[in-house]
């Protein structure tokens, strides 16, 4: 894939009790706003609270936002997103294969989607390895 490709690889899936979405893209801007799209698509076709919806899309689009900015040091690289709904919780996971950039101690402006991730989801995981990093989102239902 090219810097420019907009293809979205994505599949819905019905796996032990939980309603999913699963997609996977090239780390560009683009396919981070086309990615929002379709998980904001999928929490009204599955009936996420209507008061959840807003912060599930923009903690893991934030998420996204940052694997395409900070995860491949301007090469090439892609982006994992999977959504589970299940009666009580819904999860979002973003992982990547790129490698974790600290945020700065002094970010200036920056340096505020991490701290804006953790406010609007319930609880945050982050987890990063030489294999990559992986950012869990959950809300109680």
């Amino acid at each position: 894939m090219t810097e420019t490709d907009t293809r979205i690889r994505c599949r819905y899936l019905s796996l032990q009790g939980a309603d999913s979405l699963l997609l996977s893209a090239t780390a560009t801007a683009v396919n981070a706003a086309n990615a929002r799209s379709l998980l904001t698509e999928w929490a009204h076709r599955h009936d996420v609270p209507s008061e959840l919806i807003a912060d599930v899309v923009y903690a893991a689009y934030e998420a996204i936002a940052n694997v395409v900015e900070h995860a491949y040091s301007g090469g090439a690289g892609s982006f994992t997103l999977r959504a589970d709904d299940t009666p009580h919780q819904l999860c979002v996971t973003i992982s990547d294969t790129g490698s974790w950039t600290p945020p700065s101690p002094t970010p200036g402006w920056r340096g505020r989607g991490i701290p804006l991730i953790r406010a609007l989801a319930d609880s945050v995981h982050i987890g990063s390895d030489d294999a990559g990093t992986t950012v869990e989102l959950y809300w109680q239902k």
